[in-house]
């Protein structure tokens, strides 16, 4: 999974715990609902269900195939879009996925000038195996099937500046924090899912699925609060402190 730098500004002295910011985020296209805390994009075909809880976040879905007959997603022509900026699903490149072992398994051997003395000794034994791949273009979902990915970070390479500290709902308390709010229009981290899938392996009749998002809202905190604020319409970053 690639890896998304984090920089911000504007960090508030907590001493002695780690300084975490929490984003909460909010669907900016108006073709998705909410079941169970997921973000959901459904029609007649496909139902896609998000989760992003992660440090940084990530950008996870699963596909699930509400028909009688096959479903395929062609990677190729998806993408996930952080900031305008396109990230593949797929690449053409060829991977290669090495694997390796080690053991050690007990020896003896005889003194070569005196045969009735024996000297234990451990050989180490050591195996590796190497495996070359392409990445799946095209996804094949059964009927009544999901299929899962989670590829992107979803934290930018951007400046965050917080509020004045004020008062915020964390869970079940109320605890001083920085907070900064954004609209649609003035976000500064937006990210969006583009997937294309037929009912078709040949793609002869292909349809498109796009879903945005933005982070409305940034609550900058201490780390004790990570745990109780989980939700799959949140992510989290931590700060280093200055």
């Amino acid at each position: 999974m690639r890896k998304l730098l984090f920089l911000t500004i504007g960090l508030f002295a907590l001493s002695g715990c780690a300084v975490v910011q929490i984003m909460y985020t909010e669907q900016s296209s108006n073709n998705l609902k909410v079941e169970n805390n997921n973000y959901v994009y459904e029609n007649d075909t496909l139902k896609i269900t998000y989760s992003f809880w992660a440090e940084d976040g990530v950008m996870a879905f699963i596909i699930e195939n509400k028909l009688d007959i096959p479903l395929y997603i062609d990677w190729k022509k998806s993408a996930f879009i952080s900031s305008k900026n396109k990230l593949n699903y797929y690449s053409e490149k060829e991977i290669t996925n090495t694997k390796g072992a080690d053991a050690s398994a007990p020896f003896a051997y005889r003194n070569a000038y005196d045969w009735s003395k024996w000297y234990p000794i451990t050989l180490g034994i050591s195996e590796s195996t190497s495996v070359k791949y392409k990445e799946e273009r095209i996804t094949f979902i059964p009927p009544h099937a999901v299929s899962d990915r989670a590829s992107y970070n979803i934290y930018p390479n951007q400046y965050i500046i917080m509020d004045s500290i004020k008062k915020t709902q964390l869970g079940d308390s109320k605890v001083k924090g920085r907070v900064t709010t954004f609209t649609k229009d003035n976000a500064i981290i937006t990210f969006r899912n583009f997937l294309t899938y037929s009912t078709k392996e040949s793609f002869d009749l292909e349809k498109y699925v796009s879903n945005e998002f933005y982070v409305r809202k940034v609550v900058q905190t201490t780390d004790g609060y990570v745990d109780g604020m989980q939700s799959s319409q949140r992510f989290y970053v931590r700060v280093a402190q200055q």
